[in-house]
C-alpha cells in the first residue's frame, strides 16, 4: 500500500551454493595426507631423532604453506570459517606430534652414554635420595633435640622460669602446627618424587606405541565431530531456503 494506491510487489531470493570440489582436492585431502605423514615418526624408533625432527618440521611447514595458499583465494572476513577450524586443528595435531618427539628425545638422552656414566648418574641420584631420607628420619637429630630441651628446662628451673611442660597448651600449639605443616609438605614432595620415579621407568618405545594409537583415534573423532557439525548446519540452512521459496 502506497499513498498513490495498491502496487504489486515481487520478492526474489537468490541462493548461492559453493562448489566443494576445489576445496576438497586442494585443501582437505592434502592436509589429511600431511597429518598422516607426521605420524610416521612414531614408527621410526627413539634413536632416529634427526629423521623424526625433519619429518615433523617439514609437515608443519607444508601445512602452513597450504593454509596460506587457501586463505589467499578466500575473502578477508572477521569471523571464523570452517576451513580455518580445519587447518588450525591440523597444525595443532602436527605440533603435538613434535611435542611427543621432544618427550621421547628427553627420555632417551642417556642411551648413547657408556655404562659407567649411567651407573655414576644413578648412584648420584640414589645418594641424593638417601641423604634426603636420612635428613628426615635421623636419630641423631632427635637425640640432639632431646638434650637441647633438657638443657633449656634445667636453665629455666635454675632461673625460676617454669619448664616447657608447665606452659599452657596454647603456647605450645604453634610449634606443633608448624611441625604438622612441614610433615604435610614432606608427604606431598615424597608423592611427587614417587610419580617422577614412575615416569622415569617409562620407556620411549611405550610412549611411541601409545601415541601411534592416540593420535589417529583423536583425529578420527575430530573428523566425525567436524563433518557432522558443518554438514548438519548446511543442510538446515538449505532446508530453510527451500521453505522460503515455496509460496
Amino acid at each position: 500500500m502506497y499513498p498513490a494506491g495498491w502496487w504489486d510487489e515481487l520478492t526474489v531470493a537468490f541462493v548461492f551454493q559453493r562448489r566443494y570440489g576445489w576445496y576438497v582436492l586442494q585443501g582437505y585431502i592434502p592436509t589429511m595426507v600431511t597429518i598422516v605423514i607426521s605420524w610416521i615418526s612414531f614408527y621410526l624408533g627413539p634413536r632416529a631423532i634427526p629423521a623424526r625432527t625433519m619429518l615433523g618440521v617439514n609437515s608443519l611447514l607444508a601445512m602452513t604453506f597450504q593454509f596460506g595458499n587457501i586463505i589467499r583465494n578466500l575473502p578477508r572476513v572477521s569471523y571464523v570459517k570452517a576451513i580455518d577450524v580445519w587447518m588450525l586443528s591440523g597444525m595443532l595435531f602436527i605440533f603435538l606430534s613434535l611435542l611427543e618427539l621432544a618427550v621421547v628425545g628427553f627420555m632417551s638422552r642417556n642411551e648413547g652414554l657408556p655404562p659407567k656414566v649411567k651407573k655414576r648418574k644413578r648412584q648420584e641420584e640414589d645418594d641424593e635420595g638417601f641423604s634426603w631420607k636420612s635428613m628426615q628420619t635421623s636419630p641423631h637429630l632427635e637425640l640432639r633435640q632431646f638434650w637441647v630441651d633438657k638443657r633449656v628446662n634445667s636453665l629455666r628451673n635454675d632461673s625460676g622460669v617454669p619448664p616447657v611442660e608447665d606452659y599452657a597448651p596454647m603456647e605450645l600449639e604453634q610449634p606443633y602446627q608448624n611441625i604438622s605443616k612441614r610433615r604435610e609438605k614432606q608427604k606431598w614432595f615424597s608423592g611427587l618424587r614417587k610419580k617422577w620415579r614412575a615416569l622415569k621407568d617409562l620407556r620411549p618405545e611405550t610412549v611411541d606405541f601409545y601415541s601411534a594409537i592416540f593420535f589417529p583415534t583423536a583425529y578420527m573423532l575430530f573428523n566425525i565431530s567436524y563433518w557432522s557439525f558443518y554438514l548438519t548446519s548446511l543442510s538446515e540452512y538449505f532446508d530453510e531456503d527451500v521453505n522460503l521459496e515455496q509460496p
